[in-house]
């Protein structure tokens, strides 16, 4: 990427950085409310924590309908946990738009009552769980397939079961590597399902999969990543396996986009700095980011204002996230 900046670019960029470092401390504020236990007193909080009603999710049909018994396998475990009263959770996607100039505004919230719900943990990690987070964040996904569904990550199977109610859906094809949280889906939770005949779990490797599978699909939906920083390298890999004919969706890629948007106006600074500057892969995923990002951005020349909003844009970086090799 070659950058010579105008004055007016310069301003834009130098308002963007701004606002990414205050993003940048306020999502250390929030983590560091996760780690430390705090429990919300609306007193004393500093940034916005909504109160949720639980109420809200008692109707949805997989927390009523789908019940299992808890079961252990190994170092895997099928159990209830609990949110307590008070206790702050991230429960959507980061909304941020161009018309604030992407100000992150961070779905964090709580309830006042104890709220349930399903878990699959590895010893006493939490690696797949049913909580306001990814019923909220999966909403869209759901309302969007149609016809023959491929989903990649099994999780609980909530995606998985709540496309299956819908009658323009007809068949979903679900690929799990991982084989003890298959095996208490398959005894402990697929038996519930009202449409499970809909329902086929292939067991193997979800890149294999894509590379080598000859079946058309409608849609694809991708769940195969804990958190953005984890997903980011998956969720390149995955972009660059698309196929035409398809429509894809990807969870919490939004949140992906804004590690992106990050990478890239960080590599605007260091290109007005030093037109010479250059990036070196295998220390960290910034760095990583940097390198490839500047590598695919080769050919671009950026002067006005204009420019750096496209390249920041989430059409832009969903594309670009396509020639990415994390």
């Amino acid at each position: 990427m070659k950058v010579t900046l105008n004055e007016e670019a310069k301003s834009l960029l130098q308002d963007l950085l701004e606002t990414m470092d205050q993003n940048i401390d306020d999502a250390d504020y929030y983590n560091q409310i996760l780690s430390e236990g705090y429990l919300v007193d609306k007193e004393s909080t500093v940034l916005p924590i909504a109160e949720l009603k639980a109420e809200d999710y008692f109707n949805n049909p997989y927390l009523k309908n789908i019940r299992p018994s808890e079961i252990r396998i190994g170092k895997w475990s099928l159990e209830n946990d609990k949110y307590i009263p008070n206790q702050p959770f991230s429960y959507d996607v980061i909304e941020t738009t161009s018309d604030d100039g992407y100000i992150e505004h961070t779905k964090f919230g709580y309830f006042t009552r104890k709220f349930k719900y399903l878990a699959i943990k590895e010893n006493k990690t939490t690696w797949m769980s049913i909580t306001p987070h990814e019923i909220n964040t999966m909403k869209g996904s759901i309302d969007e397939a149609y016809g023959d569904v491929l989903v990649l990550g099994l999780g609980l199977g909530y995606y998985p079961y709540m496309v299956s109610l819908k009658e323009n859906v007809k068949t979903i094809d679900v690929v799990e590597i991982a084989k003890e949280p298959t095996d208490i889906f398959k005894k402990n939770i697929l038996p519930l399902f009202k449409e499970k005949d809909k329902i086929h779990i292939i067991q193997g490797d979800a890149f294999d999969y894509l590379n080598n599978n000859s079946k058309h699909y409608d849609y694809v939906f991708v769940d195969l990543w804990h958190l953005p920083e984890d997903g980011l390298p998956l969720y390149t890999k995955a972009k660059s396996l698309e196929k035409a004919g398809s429509t894809y969706s990807y969870w919490i890629e939004s949140d992906m986009l804004i590690l992106l948007r990050r990478a890239m106006l960080i590599l605007l600074e260091e290109k007005q700095n030093n037109k010479e500057a250059t990036f070196a892969k295998g220390n960290d995923l910034t760095e990583d980011l940097l390198f490839e990002i500047d590598k695919a951005t080769q050919e671009i020349q950026v002067t006005h204002p204009e420019q750096i909003m496209d390249l920041i844009h989430n059409n832009y970086l969903s594309n670009l996230a396509k020639n990415l090799v994390l």
